[in-house]
């Protein structure tokens, strides 16, 4: 019996902020009615809702020109990526629960589209506690969260944005 995983990298869904986040969803979109289609996509990307920051966190954000949403944009987003994530349940869809230390289902899209289809992942340190890079930065928590893993000083290979990687492993 053989396995084989090939990972694609993109470009196209690389370094983007948070305004860009529906663009880069109609490129998923996109991508996923492509002829080879997409069978799991890992998202790391996305925002939470300005209302649950603590105030000095949210004062902190917008000095360094980092964003969040308001209810209005947030609900907006929740059903934009929503109605994309249903539209392809033969696809799983892997996000980041966020590291604002809030509870995820307030983050999008990790811990607000949560659906069969979807594994919302918080992040461990090598205490397995939540993962903290910095005062700015913990792990969110909370019941939409699936799995948490280790999450900081992973040695991994990371493609290229020309890479296409393909392992292949006989079992049997």
């Amino acid at each position: 019996l053989d396995y084989t995983l090939q990972v694609r990298f993109s470009s196209v869904l690389t370094g983007f902020n948070l305004q860009d986040g529906f663009r880069n969803f109609v490129i998923l979109d996109e991508l996923a009615r492509s002829p080879s289609g997409l069978d799991i996509v890992n998202a790391s990307f996305g925002g939470p809702l300005c209302s649950e920051l603590a105030i000095a966190l949210r004062l902190i954000r917008k000095s360094l020109g980092i964003s969040c949403y308001t209810l209005g944009e947030f609900n907006a987003y929740k059903d934009a990526h929503s109605d994309l994530v249903l539209q392809y349940p033969n696809t799983l869809f892997v996000f980041a629960a966020g590291n604002e230390d809030i509870d995820a289902k307030f983050n999008l899209p990790g811990g607000g589209v949560n659906f069969s289809n979807t594994i919302v992942v918080a992040a461990t340190d090598l205490n397995d506690e939540r993962a903290s890079k910095n005062f700015l930065e913990k792990s969110n928590f909370g019941l939409s969260v699936n799995v948490a893993t280790p999450g900081l000083e992973i040695y991994a290979p990371t493609p290229n944005a020309n890479a296409q990687l393909t392992y292949t492993r006989k079992f049997g």
